[in-house]
């Protein structure tokens, strides 16, 4: 049962790339697996950690307001009652499947191959598209492996952990569990940095803006914390190459350049009068119906073309896509749309369990590389896909379940045992 579990694991970065629907079962077997096992053994010991009983207080919330949805009563039952699969998704990763250092490192194999093949595909694309097809002119984006444009933002979401671990791999081997400065390894160094600039290549090429952006700011960050001095100078100067490349893409590639850096800034500048700052506007207009109980979970697509069709009616270009979507484009509005202020307040406490349940790993790369991924995802002021949709609830709660595995491991390692 165990092994059957950890193998749908392992291969879950490969099925995420074949398509939503063989990762969302996959998920929902291993946790089906996860629950069996534990009630064999008798064994409540994951839904007892804090921020799997606030993520259970949510999972309440939301089926307790579900009966109060304005349009679909049924699709917000559906949502509400699904969503748990999610958390207990990561509860099984950090305590029952990649607690075991082997099974750690394969998944992160895995996932490893699977992005730089994704960034391998995604750049071939732009040049047999971009630069044979188009007589030079790139295309505005790429889909890589996948059927639609979301190449930039898969690579975006699960690198950091990948980066993370080799950041760690690569510190000499006295150097990984002790406190203080370390020291890297030359090849380790040149690993990490070529496997960076290859991601970071394919996010630029890919036309996203959001995940172009959030990756910059991530290497930032990870430039600041990772432990070698040398290889937090090498990703700083990577950084910096990597904003002048994309200056450069103003003469060698115009199109892209308008579609990445400048159109970018514009939008930054003017959020509020973007498409994206309208959705979060009708967000937060579709809420107001209920701010309490929330509209209902996949209700805010079914009450916003009535809520904003005077606007819709009276803007320039009278599209109902101008204002409405199937979401608001923000995770912490559609938790108050479609769930209320009780459903932010808990979304907010699960946040913030989680981030609190990275304390007692001390300075550890690995656990600083997976951590930058996850709140990556939930920086308040990105554009964000449904946190309830299932490829989106995949990719995050796999994400956030090896980040709770590592800070496991990092917290045993540090206390002299094996992890």
């Amino acid at each position: 049962m165990r092994l059957a579990a950890r193998i749908l694991v392992v291969l879950m970065p490969v099925l995420l790339v074949v398509g939503r629907a063989p990762a969302d079962i996959a998920l929902s077997l291993v946790v089906l697996l996860f629950l069996v096992a534990m009630a064999i053994a008798r064994d409540a010991a994951p839904f007892r950690t804090p921020w799997m009983k606030v993520a259970l207080v949510f999972w309440v919330w939301l089926l307790a307001s579900a009966p109060f949805a304005l349009a679909d009563i049924g699709s917000a039952f559906g949502v509400s009652a699904s969503f748990i699969r999610f958390p207990l998704f990561a509860a099984a990763l950090s305590y029952w499947l990649i607690d075991d250092v082997t099974w750690r490192q394969r998944l992160l194999l895995c996932l490893g191959v699977v992005l730089g093949a994704s960034a391998v595909w995604a750049v071939i694309e732009w040049i047999d598209i971009a630069l044979l097809i188009n007589d030079g002119r790139p295309v505005i984006r790429l889909t890589g492996p996948f059927e639609d444009n979301k190449v930039g933002i898969f690579i975006l979401k699960l690198m950091f952990p990948v980066l993370g671990f080799l950041a760690w791999r690569a510190l000499l081997p006295a150097d990984r569990l002790a406190d203080g400065p370390a020291r890297a390894s030359t090849r380790g160094t040149g690993l990490v940095l070529g496997y960076a600039a290859l991601l970071l290549v394919a996010i630029l090429l890919s036309g996203e803006r959001m995940a172009l952006l959030m990756a910059l700011a991530g290497m930032l960050i990870m430039g600041l914390l990772v432990r070698a001095r040398l290889l937090r100078r090498l990703t700083l100067a990577l950084l910096a190459a990597a904003v002048v490349l994309g200056g450069l893409t103003a003469v060698l590639a115009p199109r892209l350049y308008d579609r990445q850096i400048a159109s970018t800034v514009e939008t930054v500048s003017a959020i509020g009068d973007s498409i994206h700052g309208r959705y979060w506007q009708s967000g937060l207009d579709v809420g107001a119906l209920a701010p309490w109980t929330g509209v209902g979970g996949k209700n805010f697509r079914l009450l916003c073309p009535e809520i904003k069709a005077a606007e819709i009616a009276a803007f320039e270009d009278p599209q109902e896509i101008q204002f409405c979507a199937t979401h608001p484009h923000n995770i912490y509005i559609e938790a108050y749309t479609e769930h209320g202020i009780p459903g932010l307040i808990l979304f907010c406490m699960m946040i913030i369990a989680l981030i609190l349940a990275l304390r007692g790993a001390g300075r550890d790369d690995r656990v600083t590389g997976a951590a930058i991924g996850v709140l990556l995802t939930l920086w308040p002021l990105a554009t964000h896909g449904s946190f309830y949709n299932n490829w989106n609830g995949a990719v995050f709660w796999l994400a956030t379940g090896l980040m709770l595995a590592l800070r496991n491991a990092a917290a045993i390692e540090r206390k002299g045992r094996p992890a």
